[in-house]
């Protein structure tokens, strides 16, 4: 069985012409070669068994030391990651789990990269998936015993300071 795609030409200052894309659908996808084909009309990449979903682009990242501030107890990544799956079993969520090395005068410390998407199965407002990052960043600041916590999203970065810092 066969399938045709067609796809209009978007370049700007090409005259619009109707591609016909022809896939075998029942073709295995065993190569890299099969997985990649292209039309050479229109450059469009395409799989035959897969669908594509698109939604707008977010991203957070949440920067988390692993060092309590008190005692000097160094947390462990999977301590961080068994909090983060009852997070995520608790409200239907999904996030990443980066182990990573801060460096800092006189010093460095373990900590996590938590990373957060708009996942296209799930899609969410930009304003909900950053409420969320904040809720996460805030929990597991506390939980760690840190005095801050940086938040990286698309255009702001937000630094939680734990309250005895504060001034």
């Amino acid at each position: 069985m066969s399938m045709d795609l067609s796809a209009n030409s978007d370049r700007e200052g090409e005259e619009e012409f109707e591609c016909q894309h022809t896939w075998d659908v029942n073709a295995p996808c065993d190569d890299w070669q099969t997985l990649l084909a292209s039309c050479t009309k229109c450059g469009e990449f395409q799989h035959p068994q897969a669908t594509q979903t698109d939604v707008p682009t977010f991203t957070a990242a949440i920067y988390l030391g692993l060092k309590e501030r008190e005692s000097g107890q160094v947390r462990s990544v999977d301590e961080v990651r068994d909090e983060l799956r009852r997070y995520c079993d608790s409200v239907g969520f999904c996030v990443s789990l980066t182990p990573t090395e801060f460096i800092y005068t006189d010093g460095s410390e373990p900590g996590v990269i938590v990373g957060l998407i708009n996942y296209p199965r799930f899609p969410s407002s930009h304003d909900v998936l950053w409420q969320k990052a904040l809720t996460i960043a805030a929990y597991l600041q506390y939980l760690c015993g840190q005095l801050r916590v940086s938040v990286v999203g698309p255009t702001l970065t937000t630094m939680l300071t734990a309250p005895s810092e504060e001034k």
